[in-house]
C-alpha cells in the first residue's frame, strides 16, 4: 500500500463525521470483537498532575486490516471555572497495526464524549428492561447530555431526572434537554428524591464521595433498576 499521508481532523470535523448512532452501532461491534478475541488488550497510562491528571489508553482491532489507537487525554475539573476550558482536552493516534503508519490525528473530546455515552447505550440495550421508561442522570454537564441522549436512543424515555452539585446546572440541563429529546426532563434536588422511582440511574460525577446511600436503592428485587456508573464517577452504586 502506497503511504497517503495522515488525516487530521478537528473536533467539528468529527462531530459531523461521527454522528450518536454512528458511534453506538461501532462500540457494540467492537464490545463483540473483543468476545470473539478480534481485539488486542488494552493498555493505560495515568499521570497526576497539581489540577487535574493525564492518561493515555490504547488498544488494537482487527478489520479488514489491523489497526492501533491511542488516546493521550488531559482531564482537569476546574479548567471550566478557572480558565474557560474544556474539562477533558487531547488527541487520538489511529495507526496501522501492520506497519506503524500514522493514520489519522483526531480531536480526542467529541469521540471520548460520544464513546462513553455509547458504551452506556449498549450496555441498556442488553442490560436494561425493555420497558424501561423513567430514568435518572446524576451530573449535568457535557457528559451527563450525551449519557441521556445514547440512552434515549435505546429505551423509549417518557421522564428523565436531572439531580446535579449546582441546582441552576440542573435547571438548565432539564429546559434544554427536553427540548433536544422531546420527553419531559425535570430538575430534581436530590437522588433519594427520585432513583427509587426511576428504572434506569446513570451517574456521571468525579465525585469521590457516594452520590447516594443504600437505603436509596431499596426495591423489590423483581423491579430491575440499572445503574450505570459513566465517565470519572466513583460513587457508589448497585443494580
Amino acid at each position: 500500500m502506497v503511504p497517503c499521508g495522515t488525516l487530521l481532523l478537528s473536533r467539528h470535523e468529527v462531530a459531523a463525521l461521527l454522528p450518536l448512532e454512528a458511534c453506538i452501532a461501532a462500540v457494540e461491534d467492537a464490545f463483540a470483537a473483543h468476545a470473539r478475541g478480534g481485539t488486542l488488550a488494552a493498555g493505560v497510562l495515568g499521570l497526576h498532575v497539581p489540577g487535574g491528571g493525564f492518561h493515555v489508553k490504547a488498544a488494537g482491532l482487527r478489520l479488514s486490516r489491523f489497526y492501533v489507537a491511542a488516546k493521550l487525554n488531559a482531564n482537569f475539573p476546574d479548567n471550566g471555572a478557572r480558565r474557560g476550558l474544556p474539562t477533558i482536552q487531547g488527541v487520538v493516534v489511529l495507526s496501522d497495526g501492520e506497519d506503524g503508519r500514522p493514520l489519522a490525528l483526531l480531536d480526542s473530546m467529541e469521540i471520548t464524549a460520544l464513546r462513553t455515552g455509547a458504551a452506556t447505550a449498549v450496555a441498556a440495550r442488553h442490560l436494561a428492561r425493555a420497558d424501561a421508561r423513567v430514568a435518572t442522570v446524576v451530573g449535568c454537564g457535557r457528559q451527563g447530555r450525551i449519557q441521556i441522549a445514547a440512552v434515549a436512543r435505546v429505551r423509549t424515555l417518557t421522564r428523565i431526572h436531572a439531580v446535579d452539585a449546582d441546582p441552576a446546572v440542573a435547571a438548565r440541563f432539564a429546559q434544554e434537554m427536553s427540548a433536544e429529546l422531546g420527553v419531559e426532563v425535570r430538575a430534581a434536588g436530590r437522588v433519594a428524591d427520585v432513583a427509587p422511582g426511576s428504572d434506569i440511574v446513570v451517574t456521571c460525577t468525579p465525585s469521590r464521595g457516594p452520590c447516594s446511600t443504600a437505603p436509596t436503592w431499596r426495591r423489590a428485587p423483581s423491579s430491575g433498576r440499572w445503574a450505570p456508573t459513566a465517565s470519572t464517577s466513583r460513587s457508589w452504586s448497585r443494580p
